[in-house]
């Protein structure tokens, strides 16, 4: 299973109140992938991917999480990361 770090219900669900994405109904760890950690979360608004990036530092995250939401707010598909209540991306 590629779930390096184990992330527990309640912990989520506190995490999720900097967003505007509902409150947690279910967590579920995504079995595949080689280097990040993934969660498929349930929320009372809808379905949703959380990442964990497990190499990359909390000060390189921006520019990727910017790029992706600069794509796919120009219609190229790709992951579309949400935003926190603060107007940021890296929770």
């Amino acid at each position: 299973m590629s779930v390096f770090t184990t992330l527990e219900f309640a912990e989520v669900e506190a995490w999720l109140k900097g967003y505007t994405i509902g409150h947690l109904t279910k967590l579920e760890g995504i079995a595949s992938g080689i280097e990040n950690t993934n969660y498929f979360v349930t929320t009372s608004h809808g379905e949703y991917v959380l990442t964990v990036f497990e190499k990359l530092t909390a000060n390189e995250l921006p520019w990727y999480l910017e790029l992706m939401a600069h794509l796919a707010g120009r219609g190229i598909p790709c992951p579309n990361p949400v935003g926190r209540l603060d107007n940021g991306y890296l929770g």
